[in-house]
């Protein structure tokens, strides 16, 4: 497993953070992660930033928590890149995952400063029923990213028995579409994406093509075909961060997006629920930024400005 290091001059080294990647083929090389990495390190912090091979993957593993807490046992390996202080752990999208398990983890659980939720989530059948439908327990919630479909389907066709075709084969071509769309916003009009999918569709066998194309949201009925994988016992043992939140014993500060049209904001007030009574906890919820980047609001109002400074506060604490 790569990790990248960003450090600041010897004479400016403050503390240090640990990142937890979202669910990204280019990891850390993504350009937005890099810059936030860019700053926090410009500012006096040293900077882990793994390539979580699952993640780069886009699978959703249990070996995820495994590798992230190898890379926080570095960080606390290394006094240097630390100058003795708790280090903090700051999780991006699905990074909240085993960003809370390691957090909450005996082995780990005192030894964090501060841990960061930035558009994670609390309830996984829900984040995927928004992702599918863009609803919450039925009723419409805002405006869905249609890029993130074929990830879902990933992760949740080994869950069902009805699928028995060439595996590989299918990740390939999703694999494929995601590089093509992800980070471009104009690909999220369906005019776009869907000649796109097609063309990729006629690479394949007919039955493959047609699960491919259910997978970019191009046929009916998506989230009915996967609603059977939810009820599967292993598959939330995996993606349910439940358990882990009540044994969180560091701060915890969670930031989300309003506009965020990946995770709906609603899953961090659920974090936050299920945090504030076992730890020390605060929400700040933003209509600056979606769920990667600016949104580029011009007169943002007095709320959202002490909002971003408080938020700014906490990242520059030591």
């Amino acid at each position: 497993m790569r990790a990248w290091l960003y450090q600041p001059p010897a004479h400016r080294l403050r503390a240090s953070y640990l990142i937890a990647p979202g669910l990204h083929y280019a990891g850390p090389a993504d350009p937005r992660l890099d810059r936030f990495c860019r700053v926090l390190s410009g500012a006096g912090y040293n900077v882990l930033a793994p390539f979580l091979p699952d993640f780069m993957e886009l699978r959703v593993r249990a070996s995820l928590t495994e590798d992230l807490a190898r890379c926080l046992d570095l960080l606390l390996s290394r006094p240097d890149w630390s100058c003795d202080r708790q280090p903090a752990l700051f999780s991006i999208s699905f990074g909240a995952l085993p960003a809370l398990r390691v957090a909450s983890s005996p082995r780990f659980r005192s030894r964090l400063r501060r841990l960061f939720l930035f558009g994670g989530y609390a309830n996984w059948s829900q984040t995927i029923e928004y992702c599918l439908t863009g609803c919450i327990d039925g009723r419409k919630h805002g405006q869905r990213d249609p890029l993130n479909q074929p990830v879902v389907f990933m992760n949740l066709l080994d869950a069902l028995e009805a699928f028995d075709g060439d595996r590989p084969a299918l990740d390939r071509a999703w694999m494929e579409y995601v590089r093509a769309t992800w980070g471009r916003p104009e690909m999220k009009a369906s005019e776009r994406y869907q000649p796109l999918a097609r063309i990729i569709a006629s690479r394949l066998d007919p039955q493959l093509a047609e699960t491919f194309l259910l997978g970019c949201g191009l046929r009916p009925k998506s989230y009915e075909y996967c609603r059977e994988a939810l009820g599967e016992p292993s598959l939330r043992a995996l993606l349910d961060p439940g358990p882990s939140m009540a044994q969180v014993r560091c701060p915890v500060t969670i930031v989300h997006g309003l506009d965020d049209d990946v995770i709906p904001y609603s899953q961090s007030e659920q974090l936050y629920e299920g945090l504030k009574d076992v730890t020390k906890s605060e929400l700040f919820l933003t209509g600056l930024v979606d769920h990667t980047r600016s949104v580029g609001k011009v007169g943002a109002g007095l709320r959202e400005v002490i909002i971003l400074r408080d938020i700014c506060a906490r990242l520059g604490s030591p």
